[in-house]
């Protein structure tokens, strides 16, 4: 037990908390990201992305946002892993979901060969906005997305447990997220 707390604590270390994840709250402030006016992927920008390709399951991969493919590909790169696209700007999610915003700012997806604790630990050495944990998915995996955050906040981050939201815990990461 003593090894699950030592965990639970260099993760929290890690994202810059104090035993506590940051709610899943919408935020209301800009962060640098959304000072960087993106439009959609073009053709030339898929050229440049070295891990990805528009042939994935984006839906339509010219509505993605550059930003989130810029940081899926150095996410990639960082793991070694292959990283599965479940989807882009398509699926059922929720009403206000970044998977609909134009460009898409949202993915939900899978590292293969990794576990999810560790795709969710490199995951968040990156900025991006929304990181969700889905250890319930037929491949568990991420939602990760560019929206706004505040600065010096580590952005929202949840877990969900079939069709139930909650706050991304201590509890949840040792129930859902550490094999013993």
């Amino acid at each position: 037990m003593q090894m699950i707390e030592e965990l639970i604590e260099k993760i929290n270390t890690l994202i810059g908390m104090n035993n506590y994840y940051h709610k899943c709250i919408p935020s209301v402030h800009t962060h640098r990201i959304e000072k960087i006016k993106t439009k959609a992927m073009t053709k030339e920008d898929w050229k440049k992305i070295k891990w990805f390709t528009p042939n994935e399951n984006w839906g339509d991969p010219e509505k993605m946002d550059p930003l989130l493919i810029f940081y899926l590909d150095k996410l990639r790169e960082f793991i070694g892993h292959k990283i599965i696209i479940h989807c882009g700007t398509q699926g059922n999610h929720t009403e206000l979901s970044y998977h609909y915003t134009i460009p898409c700012k949202a993915t939900d997806c899978h590292a293969e060969g990794m576990s999810l604790l560790d795709f969710y630990l490199a995951a968040e050495r990156f900025d991006f906005g929304g990181i969700g944990v889905y250890p319930t998915w037929h491949f568990p995996g991420l939602h990760l997305d560019t929206r706004p955050i505040e600065v010096n906040s580590p952005g929202a981050r949840w877990g969900r447990v079939h069709n139930l939201y909650t706050i991304l815990n201590d509890e949840f990461i040792k129930k859902y997220l550490i094999k013993e």
